[in-house]
């Protein structure tokens, strides 16, 4: 029979030597506007609420063709700003637009309210902008009632 020191036989994973005083977060996406990272090559979004929050401002700012390899890809509103609609058209196309690009982009989205206004006015070429205001839900997020707003150009 041979002796065996219990110097071979090492520690375990358990071990205050293997632990690590750093904590790391996977991202869920890069953050919107593209900014160089403290790291990382862009600044990146630890938060899956803030993150849905900027994908779907994406989403609506994006017009059809602007997004490359996806052309199909974003609600298309842009266009309806230089239509001459009445509020109530502009209103209702607009909502069928978002929804259909919610349902085919971020199905996990709940849409609720939406409001339109006119917003600021432009001294020089005398055109307003329009700001949208949505209120939206996220059951698997755990997010009720969050509100967006974004505030669209005309296409000049």
């Amino acid at each position: 029979m041979s002796a065996i020191s219990f110097k071979s036989v090492g520690e375990t994973q358990d071990s205050e030597k293997f632990k690590s005083s750093r904590t790391f977060e996977l991202p869920y996406g890069i953050k919107t506007p593209v900014r160089k990272g403290d790291g990382e090559l862009f600044e990146m979004s630890t938060d899956m609420r803030g993150q849905i929050h900027d994908n779907l401002k994406n989403l609506i700012f994006t017009n059809l063709g602007e997004r490359l390899g996806n052309y199909n890809f974003g609600a298309n509103i842009r266009p309806l700003l230089s239509e001459k609609l009445s509020q109530e058209d502009f209103d209702e196309a607009a909502m069928k637009r978002i929804a259909t690009s919610v349902k085919n982009f971020m199905p996990y989205i709940e849409l609720g309210d939406f409001e339109s206004r006119v917003g600021k006015i432009d001294e020089v070429t005398g055109v307003a902008a329009t700001l949208i205001l949505i209120t939206y839900s996220v059951p698997t997020a755990a997010v009720s009632n969050k509100k967006l707003e974004v505030e669209l150009q005309p296409i000049s």
